[in-house]
């Protein structure tokens, strides 16, 4: 990703977006760990995990996710499942 001048920030989250200690304050990180554990559940994921429940999850408290709001994550994610992969 440096040499492609990606911006050290992401650098930073792609390298630490699965570890199972993280910074809660790193709130883009938050995003794309939050993301993360909707796509397992729905199936996108080498990991998937049916079980995920996105209001119990660090990362969404972290944020101060509502429930609304990863409950509308989740529809956007199957939605662009089946707009891609079809029913």
């Amino acid at each position: 990703m440096k040499e492609w001048s990606i911006p050290g920030v992401y650098c930073d989250v792609v390298k630490n977006h699965h570890l199972d200690e993280f910074d809660t304050s790193d709130a883009l990180l938050m995003a794309v760990r939050t993301v993360n554990q909707v796509c397992r559940k729905a199936g996108i994921s080498t990991n998937p995990e049916r079980n995920v429940i996105p209001a119990t999850l660090p990362e969404a408290h972290a944020l101060a996710a509502r429930e609304i709001v990863l409950a509308e994550l989740e529809v956007v994610i199957e939605d662009a499942m089946l707009l891609e992969f079809g029913s």
